[in-house]
């Protein structure tokens, strides 16, 4: 998420993503070029998850999105393979029934 977007700054964009509650989950990375300590506190009021400095360092952010997804997914694994079961109970079932 860009701070510095044209019509509505990141700010106010990421407080009407956080007030979805499909969206509470879902992991921002702020991107700003005029990093202060004011604006990276600010950033993170309003939802942002983490915050990086332009220019980014793409082997940085490359790292710390895997390091998300990596982390998303051990937390999801449990409830994937309670569901991964279910479907596959369920699909046994509806052949053993035909």
């Amino acid at each position: 998420m860009d701070l510095g977007l044209p019509e509505l700054d990141g700010l106010e964009t990421m407080r009407r993503i956080r007030a979805n509650e499909a969206f509470l989950d879902v992991p921002i990375i702020v991107l700003t070029a005029y990093l202060s300590s004011f604006q990276h506190q600010a950033a993170l009021s309003a939802g942002g998850n983490f915050v990086l400095e332009k220019p980014v360092d793409f082997e940085e952010l490359e790292k710390l999105i895997h390091n998300i997804m990596k982390n998303r997914f051990r937390r999801h694994r449990g409830r994937l393979s309670s569901i991964t079961n279910a479907t596959a109970v369920a699909s046994s079932f509806a052949y053993r029934s035909k």
